[in-house]
């Protein structure tokens, strides 16, 4: 994947988009807000360039190029910086849920975002600031917003689909015995708990954000933070919910498997049981003494047969009376 490049201007009033070359071309504007929004997997080329002209620490950088993948949020002098993973999910639920690295570096006047999603996740967002013209304040901390709004939907999405597919297999194990269903079970327990190691920490990062607004214009998105915030918090008890679903559904399956052979086994057990006096009878006539009086007597042979299938009707008998099969 090359590396784009793309820097919008925006303000109050109005945005325009270019797409640049390099960071070395990027012009500043006065009056307007910049979000610099960089694509690709080669974000060694920008590292001197954030350095010198941005002056960020090279803590921050290290994160970036290094691709960490705890979500977090982290102040430094002259920036924050948020690393999120959105989810994408590639073919069926079948294959595992694959995460994203977003990282986000902010101060009042300049957003960047670094990003090696294979999805468009910041396709319509600088749109979303123009929608609404009363009492907009398109500041660089609403964009954020909308950043952080679009990678919780993302998350609702995606949780959705697992969802679904933990009710579809709960009602088909209740209308079914199929048990061929425990590793796709094991497949969407490991998406849960990836999604909830991911999530999770979202909470303190919205937190941080909101309580750290201040002024006339960031007076209203403390609210909306608070509102995304519960929506995470929605996610985050819907995943533990279906994890614990998913628990007992594993649990389930492996009792009635459990059970199956147990059946099977107590099956086999007492035909063999009925069968050793008759193998027995048959190993004291099969041996090959000089002088068994018995192999000569000419009721010898129907009387072996009744014998034993008198010996297989009375422990079939037994047996039932005990209710054992």
């Amino acid at each position: 994947m090359n590396n784009k490049l793309e820097i919008t201007y925006f303000n109050d009033e109005s945005y325009s988009q270019v797409e640049l070359n390099n960071l070395e071309e990027l012009e500043l504007k006065e009056n307007f807000n910049c979000w610099i929004n960089i694509q690709g997997k080669n974000i060694q080329e920008y590292v001197e360039v954030l350095k010198q002209r941005f002056e960020m620490h090279e803590l921050l950088i290290d994160d970036i190029v290094e691709e960490t993948k705890r979500t977090k949020i982290e102040k430094f002098d002259n920036f924050d910086f948020i690393a999120i993973h959105p989810v994408e999910t590639r073919g069926s639920l079948e294959k595992a849920i694959v995460y994203e690295d977003v990282y986000i570096v902010f101060n009042k006047e300049m957003i960047i975002t670094f990003s090696n999603v294979t999805y468009p996740i910041f396709d319509g967002i600088i749109d979303k600031l123009f929608v609404n013209k009363v009492n907009s304040y398109n500041t660089v901390n609403k964009l954020n917003f909308a950043i952080l709004e679009k990678v919780v939907d993302n998350y609702y999405v995606n949780f959705e689909k697992i969802e679904k597919e933990v009710d579809k297999i709960d009602s088909h194990l209740i209308e079914n015995n199929n048990y061929d269903i425990i590793d796709e079970l094991y497949l969407l327990r490991r998406n849960m708990i990836y999604m909830d190691k991911y999530i999770t920490p979202f909470k303190g990062i919205l937190k941080y954000v909101y309580e750290t607004n201040s002024g006339k214009k960031a007076k209203e998105a403390k609210y909306y933070y608070r509102d995304l915030e519960e929506d995470v918090d929605t996610i985050i008890e819907n995943l533990e919910t279906y994890k614990e679903l998913t628990n007992n559904i594993i649990d389930i399956v492996n009792n009635r498997v459990g059970d199956k052979t147990n059946q099977i086994t107590t099956i086999l057990t007492i035909w063999s049981t009925i069968f050793l006096p008759i193998t027995f009878l048959t190993g004291v006539f099969g041996m090959n003494f000089k002088y068994m009086d018995a192999l000569e007597w000419e009721f010898a042979f129907p009387l072996f047969w009744i014998i034993s299938i008198a010996i297989v009707i009375i422990m079939i008998i037994f047996f039932r009376k005990k209710k054992w099969f």
